[in-house]
């Protein structure tokens, strides 16, 4: 069943967006798209009527209204759930599993290698509070957050990197 977008509440903090669209993406995906293009499009109206360069033959009837403050608010609030989505730090956990190092962790995610792994670090605690509060059905186990824990305090630099500098110095 698929939810009524325009019909609901305007979700205009990030809890309201996260009860609204759940834990997908769709819904959001398309308010936040429905309401950028709107601005877009009223911006553009009115920046071509300031002109006098507004001609309705070739720009349309130019009658699409600005947002308003909650519907600027609704994109922030859709924007950040979305943001929040995406960079959620299981993919981070997927990337290293998959074996990158944390200086690419650290360029992907445009943070030093430091605090990507302090982020990480973060979430693995959080996940290892989740096993322990709902005795073992969700989260980290004891293994995985120690494995986490260690792979959390691996070099940032690459072994081929490492192997590079270590011929330049001629060791």
């Amino acid at each position: 069943m698929s939810l009524d977008i325009n019909a609901a509440e305007p979700a205009t903090t990030y809890y309201e967006a996260s009860s609204r669209f759940g834990s997908g993406t769709h819904e959001a995906r398309e308010r936040f798209d429905e309401l950028t293009n709107r601005d877009l499009l009223a911006r553009a109206y009115a920046t071509l009527k300031a002109r006098g360069e507004y001609d309705p033959q070739k720009h349309g009837d130019g009658s699409t209204e600005p947002l308003t403050a909650v519907e600027h608010l609704e994109v922030l609030a859709a924007g950040e759930l979305l943001a929040q989505y995406y960079r959620h730090p299981a993919r981070i956990d997927k990337a290293l599993d998959a074996g990158v190092t944390w200086q690419q962790v650290a360029d992907a995610t445009d943070v030093s290698p430091d605090q990507a792994r302090q982020d990480y670090r973060s979430w693995a605690e959080g996940q290892h509070r989740l096993w322990a509060d709902y005795e073992g059905k969700f989260g980290m186990s004891d293994a995985e957050y120690a494995a986490a824990l260690r792979r959390s305090e691996t070099p940032a630099v690459a072994p081929e990197a490492t192997r590079e500098s270590q011929m330049e110095a001629g060791q």
